[in-house]
Parts: structure tokens; sequence; C-alpha cells
């Protein structure tokens, strides 16, 4: 198999036999010691499991989302092809099993927030959760819901999220401390299914636009020595600075995991238009992030979405 005819075969058809069995091979390779029952919809058998990643992955990634056009734009040949798609597939992985965790923190969340300083209480058949000693008169609204989360990013997650079969992604004190952010920016009331969308939006992080998986493993803030906060700083203040209004707006939506259509609708513009701006945003935060430590990287993001979501309030 050769890169011209990959490109050939793209051009012809976008994605035909050739490139669906090139990228079902990465896929196999990327899933060769993962546990194919997390990845594959509950399929205990690996080969199923790679067919169900592989088949999502070409439609959710390479056609939806166009990352097809991407890789075969920028690479020069097959190595560059199989380093790119094995990145995108191993992103995509890592999303997908962070979905995964969502019901096992929910019954943590749940069981926390039945106590101090989190109230439960039982209306008809629903049990809402506030916190002790406010009595909100209305429910979380779902842009409230996206404002939480992009806050709660700043919360850092446990190292075992990379390596554990089950990672709980937060101790009991950062679960708190998530589950107090959602209801002070949410300001009202919260039920399971406000629960499971908030987690939904926090889970899918923005982070994954500008860093591998092998830099996506957290270190408390607390770890951090004072140069390197000084850096992170500097870093993501002078990022803020250097982005038009438009391009911070950008980020600041896309952080929340808003779609497209919606950032367009704002700003006034096609969705094109949203589209390819992003692309540009996002490649001048990667040229700054080039130049640091990959350590620090997650905690840059971090402190730029707080800045983009205070900026965005006042």
């Amino acid at each position: 198999m050769t890169f011209a005819g990959l490109r050939q075969e793209y051009e012809a058809e976008l994605i035909g036999e050739r490139i669906y069995a090139r990228v079902r091979d990465l896929v196999s390779r990327a899933m060769r010691h993962r546990d194919p029952a997390i990845y594959g919809h509950g399929s205990p058998d690996r080969i199923d499991a790679v067919d169900e990643v592989l088949q999502d992955f070409v439609l959710d990634v390479l056609i939806r989302e166009r990352q097809i056009d991407y890789i075969m734009t920028v690479s020069p040949g097959l190595e560059d092809f199989d380093r790119l798609m094995t990145r995108h597939v191993r992103r995509y992985l890592a999303r997908t099993r962070q979905r995964t965790l969502i019901d096992n923190l929910m019954d943590r969340a749940v069981d926390r927030m039945r106590q101090p300083p989190f109230l439960a209480m039982t209306v008809g058949y629903d049990e809402r959760f506030s916190l002790d000693g406010i009595t909100p008169d209305q429910p979380v609204s779902d842009e409230q819901l996206r404002v939480a989360s992009a806050v709660a990013q700043k919360v850092p997650k446990d190292r075992s999220e990379a390596e554990a079969r089950a990672p709980r992604i937060y101790d009991s004190d950062r679960l708190a401390q998530v589950l107090s952010i959602l209801l002070q920016e949410g300001r009202g009331w919260v039920r399971r299914a406000d629960l499971q969308r908030f987690f939904e939006i926090l889970l899918t992080p923005w982070t994954t636009t500008f860093l591998d998986d092998t830099e996506r493993v957290d270190v408390a803030a607390s770890q951090l020595g004072p140069e390197q906060s000084v850096l992170v700083d500097d870093t993501a203040s002078r990022l803020v600075g250097a982005l038009d209004e438009e391009a911070r707006t950008i980020l600041m939506m896309k952080s929340a995991n808003l779609p497209d259509r919606e950032v367009a609708s704002r700003l006034g513009v096609s969705r094109p238009t949203v589209a390819h701006r992003k692309t540009e945003v996002y490649a001048a935060v990667r040229a700054e992030l080039e130049l640091i430590d990959p350590a620090l990287h997650p905690h840059i993001v971090a402190r730029l979405d707080e800045l983009l979501v205070a900026e965005d309030r006042s």
C-alpha cells in the first residue's frame, strides 16, 4: 500500500476500501492492550470491539469532523498519515473511555450529595440536591451547567485517570469541590439527569484539542513550584491578550463544549466561518504550548479557561 494510492482514493471517494483497511489496522494496534468491553459498546470480543470503534471513529471523526481532510492535507507520506491518524484514534479512545466513567462518577456524586454541606430532598419521585442553607426555587439551566463545567475544569483530575481500569477521576475532596462549583455556579437545584448532563460536558474536555494522551495526566496545583505557577499564569494571560474578542469568544464557548452552530449564532457569522476561525485559534494555542514543558500544558489550558469565563462575565 502506498500513500499515493491512498491519496488517489481520497480524492475520488473520500474514504474507500484502502483507507478504511489502513485505519482499521491502526485502530486494532491502538486497542491491543485495552479492554474491549470499555471501548466497544460492552462487547467482550476484541474483533467486534475493533469494528465498533472503527465504524464510530470513521463516521464521527473522519467524516463528520472532516479530520480526513486535515490528515490528507498535511501528510507528505504514509508514515505521517499513520502518525496523525494514530493520534486521532488515541484521542477518540480517550474520549470514549471518559464517557464510560460517568455512571461510576454519578453513583459517587449522589452518595456525596446526601451528606453535608449538601442537601438532598425528595419531591414526588424526584431526588433534588442543593447546598445546605440554600433553598433554590428553580432547577439549574443547561446554560448554567455549561458555565459550571467550564469553571470546574480547573479542578485537577487524579493521575489514575490514564492507567487504571476503573479510575475514579476525582478523589473525595475534589469531587466535593466539583459538585460545589456546580451548585454555586448553577444557583439552583439539580436532579440526577442534571448531574448526568454536567459530567457529560465536563468529561468531554476541550484540552484534547491541544494535548496528546500522554500529556493529559494532571498534576495537583499544589505540586507546582513558584516559577511554574508564574509561567502558567503568564502564558495564559499572554494568550488572552494576544487573541481578539472573536477568538476569545470561540475558545470560551468551545471550552463549555458548545456546538459550532451556537458559536456562529452568538458571533453572527456562518458555521464554516466559525470552523475556519476555530482552526486558526487552536493553531495559535498549540504554537504557544509547543515551547513549554508538556507537564504544564493542562494547567495552562485550565487557567486560560478560567480567564475566558471570568472575562465573559464582566
